[in-house]
């Protein structure tokens, strides 16, 4: 009888193992490229990992993942589409960082009342962080802004303005009348 039971033992673990040891080659390797801010890499074999994981914890944790990699990436959207997923559950309350990325991605798309309820959860979370208390703020002032705009206007002048990140801009003539950007090569 007990060597049935032994047996019958040493047969489901023959089975199971492989599954759960590829389930830790996939997550592995999902880190080893986020970890080398390889993050579309990332993201691919995070997707793997995730349609493969029964545990909630797990497939929390690998949604978290995947949106770092989307927002590291900066697709805003499918960083905060995430983000959402994940965010009522155990995982954001462990981890209020999640409230608070969500709630950056959320302001970037311009979603700025549910953005500012985000950050107000973050800082219930961690009151020391003065990052949530300024994205409230920040959030407040984009309204307002957009509410009593300025009379200056920012204009994309395809021209001289590249696809990539333009920065370090400066006068370009003596009497401050025009600005130019620098763009990183190519």
């Amino acid at each position: 009888m007990n060597q049935r039971i032994i047996l019958s033992f040493l047969l489901l673990l023959f089975f199971i193992s492989p599954e759960i040891l590829a389930q830790g080659r996939r997550m592995a390797a999902a880190d080893d490229a986020f970890n080398t801010f390889q993050y579309n890499i990332a993201v691919t074999r995070y997707k793997k990992a995730y349609s493969r994981t029964k545990s909630r914890p797990e497939k929390d944790r690998i949604s978290f993942k995947m949106a770092e990699c989307y927002r590291l990436m900066n697709n805003t959207k499918r960083a905060e589409v995430t983000y959402r997923r994940m965010i009522n559950s155990d995982f954001a309350r462990k981890n209020p960082v999640a409230y608070l990325n969500y709630a950056d991605m959320l302001k970037t798309n311009e979603k700025y009342e549910l953005a500012a309820q985000y950050y107000a959860l973050y800082v219930e979370n961690m009151p020391d962080d003065p990052r949530g208390i300024n994205g409230v703020e920040s959030c407040t002032k984009a309204k307002e802004w957009i509410d009593n705009p300025t009379k200056y206007s920012v204009d994309n002048i395809k021209k001289i303005n590249s696809k990539n990140d333009d920065f370090a801009a400066t006068y370009s003539d003596k009497f401050y009348n025009a600005l130019i950007f620098t763009c990183p090569p190519i």
